[in-house]
């Protein structure tokens, strides 16, 4: 797993979708990612849409106060 991957994964992306990223990252992919409230990652999930990304996806993590989500989108060049 490269640094990228490393801090993907301390975000509390999951292993499997960490791979998938780096892979993307390697074969020239953009990784768009956005981290904010539930709202807020959906207006983001919204915006990135319009781009017409290869793949969108949210991936949450509960906390004890607080739940937070990142949106990422896979964008070809």
């Amino acid at each position: 797993m490269s640094a990228i991957g490393a801090g993907l994964y301390s975000l509390g992306i999951p292993k499997d979708s960490v791979v998938q990223y780096e892979s993307a990252i390697k074969s020239d992919k953009f990784l768009l990612m956005a981290h904010g409230t539930v709202e807020e990652v959906e207006r983001a999930k919204g915006i990135m849409r319009t781009a017409r990304p290869v793949e969108v996806a949210v991936h949450s993590a509960e906390h004890e106060v607080a739940v937070s989500a990142a949106a990422i989108s896979l964008l070809s060049r």
